[in-house]
């Protein structure tokens, strides 16, 4: 086999491509083979997308909300925080709120009772009567009653608390204001003032008892639905007033002694508070505690209040009566909530979360569904 030549380079590419250029270049391609790319040569460019207007707003609200809400989360678990380590919380302290500037040393207290008389509403009313005793700047004290009454002990309990701050401070008088209700119970706690003044249109009176239960029998005899309640031998009257039963002549009759001995309380209460002024006003506390509710005006007639007026009326009379010449006004309650001092709650009479909420709700529950002796106007139902 001879020896074969040097091979000279080739002269062109496998699959009819155009020959290398000098320096094996690829030549550039002929004028006109590929169009120049978009936006060169006169041709315009692609049209931009238009970000959506909603869209960002959406994203924007959406941010705003999750920064909002991390910092409420955080000022809620401050002001957590801080009620925790002050020991107390909003509830168990008293706010005094200026309502007429005056002498410091000449101060007269406004104690709210306002809505149902109940649990809560007892012992915010203790904590400011406490507050009126320790405090020896406050030399008279105005009880502003807008309330139906309520329940027969919270209302006693509430009436025995003002009898102890008169009998602790003998100089501290007490003035009760009528606001558009103060009726049962309301006018229960109102005797252990010395003065009433009740506006034109307030609605009072109601003196009397009642007891209240949802009865069930007839529901029960038609659906046959009832909760079954089972006593021991030695307690037969143990499931007394039944919701499901229907009461008997026993049931009605143990009934009846009940609400006569509380309604005596009740009389009482007014015979030692208002008797001799229902009196001189020629009526008499048999007569005003039938039960029978009056309008301002009537009352005044009867005796059961002594002056028709505002409640800036009754901070004179206690003024008056304490002979005060400068007297501060102040209002008591309690300061407000971190939600509310935010403005995401409104203030309430009643301050009640978590725990307390849900025993409260089953309190209701239970409330609602047993026989309950009550100091109650209940005439708008």
């Amino acid at each position: 086999m001879s020896a074969s030549s040097p091979s000279s380079p080739p002269t062109g590419l496998p699959g009819g491509a155009p020959p290398l250029g000098a320096g094996g270049v690829i030549p550039p391609p002929p004028p006109g083979l590929f169009p120049p790319p978009p936006g060169f040569g006169g041709f315009p460019p692609p049209p931009q997308r238009r970000r959506s207007g909603l869209r960002t707003a959406l994203f924007v609200v959406g941010a705003i909300v999750v920064f909002g809400g991390i910092l409420l989360g955080g000022i809620v678990l401050i002001g957590t925080i801080a009620g925790a380590g002050a020991g107390s919380s909003p509830m168990n302290r008293v706010v005094k709120q200026t309502v007429q500037s005056g002498a410091s040393d000449q101060v007269i207290a406004i104690i709210p009772v306002n809505g149902l008389i109940i649990d809560e509403t007892e012992s915010a009313i203790a904590r400011y009567v406490a507050a009126a005793e320790e405090d020896t700047n406050i030399k008279a004290v105005v009880l502003h009653v807008s309330s139906p009454g309520g329940t027969v002990t919270d209302s006693n309990q509430i009436y025995e608390n003002l009898l102890r701050l008169k009998e602790n401070r003998p100089n501290l008088p007490i003035v009760a204001h009528f606001d558009d209700v103060a009726a049962s119970g309301g006018y229960y706690v109102a005797c252990a003032a010395d003065e009433i003044v009740a506006e034109e249109t307030t609605i009072t009176g109601s003196i009397g008892v009642l007891i209240q239960y949802p009865q069930l029998s007839g529901f029960a005899k038609k659906t046959g639905i009832r909760f079954q309640t089972i006593v021991a031998d030695g307690s037969p009257r143990k499931a007394f007033l039944d919701t499901f039963e229907e009461p008997d002549d026993e049931d009605l009759a143990d009934v009846k002694s009940l609400l006569n001995k509380q309604y005596d309380i009740f009389r009482d209460v007014v015979e030692a508070g208002r008797g001799s002024k229902i009196r001189e006003a020629g009526s008499s506390v048999d007569e005003v505690a039938s039960g029978a509710v009056f309008v301002g005006e009537q009352a005044l007639e009867l005796g059961l209040v002594d002056k028709i007026g505002m409640i800036s009326d009754a901070t004179g009379s206690a003024a008056a009566l304490a002979g005060l010449q400068n007297p501060k006004v102040v209002r008591f309650g309690r300061p407000p909530t971190v939600l509310e001092q935010i403005g995401l709650a409104e203030a309430k009479s009643l301050d009640l979360q978590g725990e307390s909420a849900k025993s409260l709700a089953v309190e209701l529950l239970h409330e609602a569904t047993s026989p309950r002796v009550l100091y109650l106007y209940n005439g708008a139902r």
